[in-house]
């Protein structure tokens, strides 16, 4: 008969009584049992982002509403800077939090490596050692799909990438490869073929192109 009154949960509701009678019941009430906020668990999705990209924060099994220490409201939190983050359960029976720290490695898209050769012509059956540098920030990417700094190739046009999580750079300078033709047997004539005493015959060697003329006899 007080009032008010202190109540656990349960259903609740007031009639008023006097001299004359008893009032129809009141509207009811109804008090629920809640429970405490339960223990939280963070999740981060990754701690390497690339220009422009941020890590998600997740804040797991809250059975209330999350809030965090930047302020914002919600179970996600998207985060651009590395920093100690807390997270907050809130409901009708008190409040638990979660702390994580994190640490954000920025990586940058890389940066176009530099090939150089040996020399630039080979013959057909030569190969020639062409080299990368400058790929610190990724993985090296060949035209001929070679991941090697160094590869040996025979004739042909070459450059190379660099590749990383963020994507890839541009290509590298080009190196051209040329080849050179197998020497074919000259062909050699002679302004006689009879020579007396001290006598010389004058021999000359044809189609020796792009070689050296060395003689035998």
């Amino acid at each position: 008969t007080q009032n008010p009154i202190q109540v656990g949960a349960g259903v609740y509701t007031a009639n008023c009584t006097n001299t004359c009678g008893i009032s129809l019941a009141s509207n009811s009430i109804q008090i629920s049992s809640g429970v405490l906020p339960n223990d939280l668990i963070i999740s981060v999705n990754k701690t390497l982002c690339c220009d422009g990209e941020y890590a998600t924060l997740t804040a797991n099994l809250c059975n209330g509403a999350v809030t965090w220490n930047t302020g914002s409201e919600g179970s996600v939190l998207n985060i651009s800077t590395s920093g100690t983050y807390t997270a907050f359960c809130r409901n009708a029976c008190g409040e638990s939090s979660k702390t994580i720290q994190i640490i954000l490695q920025k990586v940058p898209l890389p940066t176009a490596p530099v090939i150089t050769s040996t020399r630039n012509v080979v013959c057909s059956y030569e190969v020639v050692a062409i080299n990368a540098s400058q790929c610190t920030i990724g993985d090296l990417v060949w035209s001929n799909g070679a991941t090697s700094s160094t590869i040996n190739v025979g004739p042909g046009i070459y450059f190379a990438y660099c590749e990383n999580i963020c994507g890839k750079s541009g290509n590298s300078n080009t190196i051209t490869i040329g080849t050179s033709p197998s020497p074919v047997a000259p062909v050699i004539s002679t302004n006689k073929t009879t020579v007396c005493g001290t006598d010389k015959a004058t021999l000359t060697a044809t189609g020796c192109v792009g070689g050296t003329i060395t003689w035998s006899g």
